[in-house]
């Protein structure tokens, strides 16, 4: 019977969390885009824009309408910090260099499994400064050495302004592309080619999603080598507390969901590894008599 009251608080938990993480993401999300679309119906009819071509007024309306999507998304990875501790239902544990450090249950945070992450911007302020987000399992199965390797690797994407590079590909992407697909379209409808854009219309908007997962997908990839780099040379972080805590986070994880080890934790690994090499092999060496 308890057994099931706990499984019961915890969908309820699960559930509450989702409405507070997508709900404020969707909601701010969809204002910014109201907004933009707004914005471009106002300057088109009371400025003499409106005596403009059609195609024109097509494309500033569009340019508005994605800007204020796009600013909508910057405005909910500002605030993410203030939404996620409430939706991970997460308390404050300490600071490290001047981070706030939070602590939630695995079961609230994404995959439900021992992680670590860091979640706003370098510049935000007041309830808005970036969080170190921590998962019960990780503090609890990581070494003091080992969670600090992790600390630093998550405060060097802050220092190197990783989410917000990201942003703004992955925006630049979706912008770029959208527009693109939307000339397309236009373009084919006024070349006689209707019953063609037709059928393209029906994956159009796949597109510029998926160019923009791609975008964002390789920079991430590229950001956490870098991550780790900044962590070694500004943070004096051992190779070897790195590897101690990647190794015991992908044992923790797959407890819970066995899968096969992410390639970029093997590069990442690898590349670690390689950074310990010399001292290790210096120590084989036999020594002059």
């Amino acid at each position: 019977m308890e057994e099931i009251k706990t499984a019961f608080r915890t969908r309820i938990r699960n559930q509450v969390s989702n409405v507070i993480l997508f709900g404020s993401m969707i909601c701010v999300t969809a204002f910014g885009l109201v907004l933009g679309l707004l914005g471009g119906v106002t300057v088109l009819g009371r400025t003499g824009l409106h005596d403009l071509a059609p195609v024109l007024k097509l494309i500033i309306m569009l340019s508005a309408t994605l800007g204020g999507f796009s600013a909508g998304i910057f405005t909910s990875l500002l605030i993410s910090p203030l939404i996620l501790r409430y939706a991970f239902f997460a308390k404050r544990v300490g600071v490290w260099q001047g981070v706030d450090v939070y602590r939630a249950a695995d079961v609230d945070l994404p995959g439900r499994t021992a992680n670590v992450f860091v979640s706003g911007f370098s510049f935000g302020i007041g309830p808005l400064k970036p969080t170190i987000f921590v998962a019960e399992g990780a503090a609890r199965v990581l070494s003091r050495s080992a969670l600090e390797a992790v600390f630093a690797h998550e405060l060097s994407h802050l220092q190197c302004q990783h989410l917000l590079k990201r942003a703004l590909h992955g925006v630049a992407a979706f912008l770029v592309a959208s527009i693109l697909t939307a000339i397309t379209l236009i373009g084919m409808h006024w070349s006689g080619y209707s019953e063609i854009g037709g059928a393209f219309s029906l994956v159009a908007g796949i597109i510029p999603a998926a160019l923009t997962w791609l975008t964002i997908r390789k920079l991430a990839w590229s950001q956490e080598l870098e991550a780790d780099a900044h962590a070694l040379a500004v943070f004096a972080v051992k190779p070897e507390s790195l590897i101690e805590a990647l190794q015991t986070l992908q044992t923790a994880i797959s407890r819970h969901s066995p899968m096969a080890v992410h390639p970029l934790v093997t590069e990442r690994l690898n590349i670690l590894r390689a950074k310990c090499a010399p001292a290790s092999h210096a120590a084989d060496l036999p020594r002059a008599a």
